[in-house]
Formats: structure tokens, sequence, C-alpha cells
């Protein structure tokens, strides 16, 4: 009797093991906190009336995946939009905006100027199809040991403004 109980486990284990965990695309109604595409200039201009020119150099989604539920894996999938640097005021930035879990229930944005490693906000917020689940404005105040602050990003505008401590100056975007 002990064995039947045993090769049942057996048989029981096997085949909750056998299906698949389909994730789902990155959340198109995410796309309008990094709104740009690929070749897209991005102009930005402060009180000195100087101009930093940001050309989008990569503009890439990961696709959906798929693996075995006996894995132990993580939905997981990133928009990232890269520019070139400016050769003037030597800035760069890096978003990258990824959704997590089975059905995208978390949402991270990160925002990297000049560096791979920056500024970030609302890590892991639960999300929901009604909500900007960011609000319209997202705000961040400077993170420690960066040149940068006061970043703010609009929906479907993306980056409006920044800081640069460096230089001094608050650059805002030429609309």
């Amino acid at each position: 009797m002990k064995s039947q109980h045993i090769i049942i486990f057996i048989l029981l284990s096997l085949c909750i093991s056998c299906g698949t965990t389909e994730c789902p695309p990155f959340p198109n109604e995410l796309q309008g906190y990094v709104p740009y595409q690929l070749s897209q200039e991005i102009r930005f201009y402060n009180e000195n009336n100087d101009t930093v020119t940001l050309s989008i150099i990569k503009d890439s989604v990961s696709g959906p995946t798929s693996f075995k539920n006996n894995c132990p894996c993580e939905c997981y999938t990133i928009k990232k939009i890269v520019t070139n640097q400016d050769t003037s005021y030597k800035i760069r930035f890096n978003f990258e905006f990824d959704a997590s879990g089975e059905t995208n229930k978390y949402i991270s944005l990160s925002v990297f100027i000049n560096s791979d490693y920056g500024y970030f906000t609302k890590d892991n917020v639960k999300y929901s199809k009604s909500v900007l689940p960011l609000g319209d404005t997202i705000h961040i105040e400077k993170y420690s040991g960066a040149d940068f602050s006061n970043m703010k990003i609009v929906y479907n505008k993306g980056l409006i403004q920044f800081y640069d401590t460096r230089n001094t100056c608050l650059w805002k975007l030429v609309e």
C-alpha cells in the first residue's frame, strides 16, 4: 500500500512539472513613459540657451518567453532605450523599464545618466492596466553620488527636465 502512494506521488509530481508558463510581452500602455524610437533626436536647453542633442541609438524590447513549470524562473521583460553621448556636456541616457511576474504585475523604471548605475524609482510597483502605475509625472530627486538631480518624466513625453550639478544648470526638453 505504501509503495502505491509513492508511485501515485511520483506520477502526480511528474504531471505537474510537465506544463509551461507563458510570459506576457512588455505592456504597450507602459511605453508612454519612454516614448522614444530609434534614431529619434531629443533636444534639451538650459537657462544660458545652450543646447544638448541626443540621438536614440538603441530601442529594444525583449520578447515574451516561456519556461517549464518545474523551473524556478520568473517572467521578465524589458524595454531599453540608450542615447549617444553629447560631446560638449558629456551627457548620455540609458532607460531600462522592466515588467515581471506572470501577469507583468510588478514594474520598475531605472534611469541612468552617464553611467550604468544611477537613478532608480518605483521599484516593484504593483501594476494595473486601468491606472498609470507611476502616475502621469515621475519626479526623481538626486541619487547618491550622481551628477544629476531633479528629473521629471511625463507620460507620452518622456524625460522633460533634469538638473546638471556639474554645470549648475537646469536642462529642459525643447518641445
